[in-house]
């Protein structure tokens, strides 16, 4: 339902890359903010001519010549010479000052901006860049600002965690393991600010369809979603895969998703002789994943915690493969565990091939089994509807702005 002209309220929300195809449940929740709200996006990076028919304008700081920053720069100095100065040592005060500092180059041009409008709260996703800039927006104009921790953020890249906290109106993170940690790192010093809102999925999206194992008549197709990251832990499945051939089970991978680990994972199934078995599909439009992962007959998210820390939260591929009824193998770590058990799945520890191997197997071999899981993962992921989720962030912002 959406409010009276006179009930929203006018925000700003900051997001690094705008549009980002691994990142669809941010412009999910972006979406729903502006029904309910004036709502204005501040991209750093992206693509202008990828978006269009947007409900909320969008401000490009990558469209931006050296020549305007130091103009934008300039006029911020002269509205305010002392505010401008304590922005300054505002953004060198930091466990991190180079990136900081580079914060506050970005944050000159976004509160030029801000000063021409009604902002009445600033919200960032990520607890870097983003919220850097959203602090020390914060900082100069006093308009309050909140943010959203995900993973690497808080996992390698958690520099000035308290800081932002403290400064913060709230703070949303998308699973409780998060929660847990933020408030370790920050001494429990602000417990009732920092909240635990799920991504969540449209569940309406996701047409459920069991028992695919015993439909399937040719090669068994596995699927993967996500960046292709050495943290998702795909160069697992490679030696899997491997096994499993020689065994003599005809397999093929789909292989969903882009990114910087393509080459490493490239030459492995290269020297594995598996070209044959797999397919790259790189970035699909997110409304045609429900017809992939309607389309295959195994899902496996084997993700790893990596030697910084890096690793994944839940990804909401994870969420959608619980709402289509495919059987899913994934590992116990991190946040996974707060959605997936061995009721709903098949979890096995992390950087084991052969764990990925044994679970393949049984999985095609104990079809009642399959049926339990898949039927306790729908049920499970209709707790998980965005909309319940939304509902309750939507309430954390009206709790705290109004």
């Amino acid at each position: 339902m959406k409010h009276r002209e006179a009930d929203k309220k006018n925000i700003v929300y900051i997001i690094e890359n705008f549009p980002c195809p691994s990142e669809t449940f941010i412009a999910r929740e972006v979406e729903l903010m502006a029904d309910e709200n004036n709502l204005r996006v501040f991209a750093i990076n992206g693509i202008p001519e990828k978006i269009s028919g947007t409900k909320f304008p969008i401000n490009y700081f990558s469209e931006q010549k050296f020549r305007i920053l130091l103009e934008t720069h300039l006029s911020i100095f002269i509205k305010n010479p002392l505010k401008y100065l304590s922005l300054v040592f505002f953004s060198i005060n930091s466990e991190n000052p180079l990136k900081s500092f580079s914060a506050f180059v970005k944050s000159g041009y976004f509160i030029r901006l801000v000063n021409g409008m009604k902002v009445e709260h600033v919200h960032s996703h990520f607890a870097n860049l983003p919220t850097d800039i959203a602090m020390q927006i914060s900082h100069y104009t006093g308009i309050p600002f909140s943010f959203t921790a995900h993973a690497k953020d808080i996992y390698v890249c958690g520099y000035d965690i308290r800081k932002k906290v403290k400064k913060s109106s709230f703070t949303i993170t998308c699973n409780d393991s998060n929660r847990i940690l933020i408030n370790k790192k920050t001494k429990n010093s602000f417990v009732k600010k920092i909240h635990c809102v799920y991504h969540g999925i449209d569940i309406g999206m996701w047409n459920f369809k069991p028992d695919r194992i015993q439909e399937n008549s040719g090669a068994v197709k596995i699927i993967t979603v996500g960046r292709l990251d050495e943290k998702k832990g795909y160069q697992y499945i490679i030696s899997a895969l491997s096994n499993l051939i020689k065994k003599g089970y005809d397999i093929h991978w789909n292989i969903v998703g882009d990114g910087t680990y393509r080459n490493n994972l490239e030459v492995q199934i290269k020297n594995h002789i598996l070209e044959n078995n797999v397919t790259f599909h790189g970035w699909i439009d997110h409304n045609r994943i429900t017809d992939f992962l309607g389309n295959n007959e195994i899902f496996i998210q084997p993700s790893v915690k990596l030697n910084n820390g890096d690793m994944d939260g839940i990804p909401n591929v994870i969420m959608e493969a619980m709402a289509s009824g495919i059987p899913i193998i994934s590992t116990d770590i991190s946040a996974i565990t707060e959605v997936l058990n061995n009721k709903n799945a098949i979890l096995i520890p992390p950087d084991n091939p052969s764990a990925i191997e044994a679970a393949v197997i049984h999985i095609l071999s104990d079809p009642d089994s399959n049926k339990k899981r898949i039927k306790q993962a729908r049920e499970d992921a209709l707790k998980l509807d965005s909309g319940i989720h939304f509902t309750i962030l939507k309430n954390i912002f009206s709790d705290y702005i109004g």
